[in-house]
């Protein structure tokens, strides 16, 4: 429910500055309306990073983050893994790296929003 709804609704005096918001979906939310963006989560992503805005991971951003930020090393060879594919529920998200020399696996599970977070300092 919308913050303007439940306003709406109950009548409440809701103070909108004292409230904790999902950073994240807000901002892709905002670069999703835009008509102009071919890919709204780089872009949220981009956008938060550029404003240095801390920020987690959420459903829609989790494969994008992954695959951007986070390095797996191989167990077996060494040598850096690549992200091969993801797949997801409504709880959690699963990022599969591949080696490309010795073809082992990573998978990494996480839950959707705030699996992988960012604190940029002051």
């Amino acid at each position: 429910m919308k913050i303007k709804d439940i306003i709406a609704k109950t009548g409440l005096p809701i103070n909108i500055r004292d409230i904790e918001v999902d950073v994240t979906g807000i901002i892709e939310d905002y670069f999703f309306n835009l008509k102009s963006v071919q890919n709204y989560r780089n872009n949220a992503i981009d956008f938060m990073i550029k404003n240095r805005i801390d920020f987690g991971s959420s459903c829609n951003t989790h494969h994008d983050v992954m695959k951007s930020f986070i390095t797996v090393k191989c167990p077996e060879c060494g040598k850096e893994m690549t992200v091969s594919h993801g797949g997801g529920n409504s709880n959690t998200s699963t990022t599969t790296y591949s080696c490309a020399d010795c073809k082992t696996e990573a998978i990494l599970t996480m839950p959707n929003d705030g699996g992988v977070y960012f604190n940029f300092k002051e």
